[in-house]
C-alpha cells in the first residue's frame, strides 16, 4: 500500500515538474510559449555582429514592458536600423499591439534635410512593435531610415498606441554618437 502511494506521488510530482519546465521553452515553429504570453514571431536577419550598442542597462517602460538593450546597425553612408532587445519577461502580446518611437534631438539641427525637422529641432523615427528573434534574443528592428546629423544631445524612446497615446514611461539617452 505504501509503495503504491509512493509511486503515485512520485509520478504526480514528476508530471508537475515537467509541465513547469516546458513553460518558457521555445518550440521548433518559432512560438514563444507561456500560458498567457504566447506569440508567433519571425526570424530577423542576424545583425548581432554589426550592432553598436547605445544602451545596455535595461529599462522598464512599465511593469509589463522591459527593454534590455538598444543598438543601431549602419546599413549605408547615412542609413541605419535601430534594434531593441526585449526582456523575455515582458508581456509580448501587449507589445505586439504597440509602437516604439525613437525621437532624436541632434546637437546641430541645421544638418537635417527636412525643413520641418530643422524647425522642430527633432525627428521621430517610429516603428510597429513586430517581435522577431535574432541570435537567440527577442527583438524589435526598426525600418531602415536615413539621417544626416549623427551627434545627438538626447534621444527619447517611448512606447505608444496610435489611439491611446504614450504607454508607460519615456526613456532619455544623453550624448549619443552614431558613427
Amino acid at each position: 500500500m505504501k509503495r503504491k502511494l509512493f509511486v503515485g506521488l512520485f509520478v504526480f510530482g514528476l508530471s508537475l515538474f515537467s509541465c513547469n519546465f516546458k513553460k518558457n521553452e521555445k518550440t521548433k515553429d518559432n512560438e514563444y510559449q507561456e500560458e498567457d504570453n504566447r506569440i508567433d514571431y519571425t526570424q530577423a536577419e542576424n545583425l548581432t555582429t554589426e550592432i553598436t550598442s547605445i544602451f545596455n542597462e535595461g529599462y522598464n517602460f512599465s511593469e509589463e514592458i522591459r527593454i534590455n538593450e538598444i543598438g543601431y546597425v549602419k546599413t549605408g553612408d547615412n542609413t541605419f536600423k535601430i534594434v531593441y532587445f526585449l526582456a523575455e519577461e515582458s508581456d509580448l502580446k501587449k507589445i505586439q499591439n504597440l509602437n516604439i518611437a525613437f525621437r532624436i534631438y541632434p546637437k546641430d539641427s541645421s544638418l537635417f534635410v527636412n525643413e520641418v525637422d530643422k524647425k522642430a529641432g527633432a525627428k521621430t523615427l517610429a516603428s510597429k512593435c513586430k517581435i522577431q528573434e535574432m541570435g537567440g534574443s527577442l527583438v524589435i528592428v526598426s525600418n531602415e531610415f536615413s539621417i544626416i546629423p549623427k551627434s545627438f544631445a538626447q534621444i527619447k524612446v517611448y512606447i505608444y498606441h496610435t489611439k491611446d497615446g504614450m504607454y508607460g514611461k519615456m526613456m532619455t539617452l544623453l550624448n549619443i554618437e552614431f558613427s
